[in-house]
């Protein structure tokens, strides 16, 4: 499943909890919320956030932008877009289907790989890689089924792991 057809399958409103380890601290973290996940296509208007994306690392006319998928976090299920925590914004570029660029809070601009496997008992994960100076982001990711989805992150400093997390996401089907 390349990235196109697996920000397809994540769109849509979900419940999360999400459990996070701080390795040398040895704190335990819990968080409940909701995310929705959709296609935005013209959710970029802030000006430093294109003028960035113009600079040649990006190479800004490779990117989607028909393709933008926004991803907003909220503590209640029923929230408008005053209500939302971090939002994401996810680009993938044309040409190629395992790199993307994620976009956190219209501040934070990193180019992402997207790996996807198939295991031998024919289940699909995903795995997005994100590095940023001495930080690397390492996340798995896979669906038991449609409507739950289950990721496990690692956090590394200086090739050092300093937390890792497991997150259920639920799927919120309307009826």
């Amino acid at each position: 499943m390349d990235l196109i057809r697996f920000l397809e399958k994540i769109n849509g409103t979900w419940f999360v909890q999400r459990t996070t380890y701080q390795i040398s601290s040895e704190k335990v973290i819990t968080n409940k919320g909701y995310i929705t996940i959709q296609n935005s296509k013209d959710q970029i208007n802030d000006k430093y956030v294109l003028r960035e994306l113009k600079k040649p690392i990006y190479n800004y006319k490779e990117l989607a932008f028909n393709l933008i998928t926004q991803i907003l976090w909220s503590n209640s299920k029923n929230f408008s877009t005053k209500d939302y925590l971090s939002p994401v914004l996810i680009i993938p570029y044309q040409n190629n289907s395992n790199k993307f660029v994620r976009i956190l809070n219209n501040t934070s601009i990193l180019k992402c790989d997207y790996i996807s496997w198939t295991e031998k008992n024919y289940t699909e994960y995903f795995s997005i890689f994100i590095e940023n100076n001495d930080c690397t982001i390492f996340e798995k990711t896979w669906f038991p089924n449609n409507n739950l989805k289950l990721s496990i992150t690692s956090l590394f400093n200086h090739n050092k792991c300093i937390s890792t997390s497991f997150s259920s996401e639920i799927r919120i089907v309307e009826t």
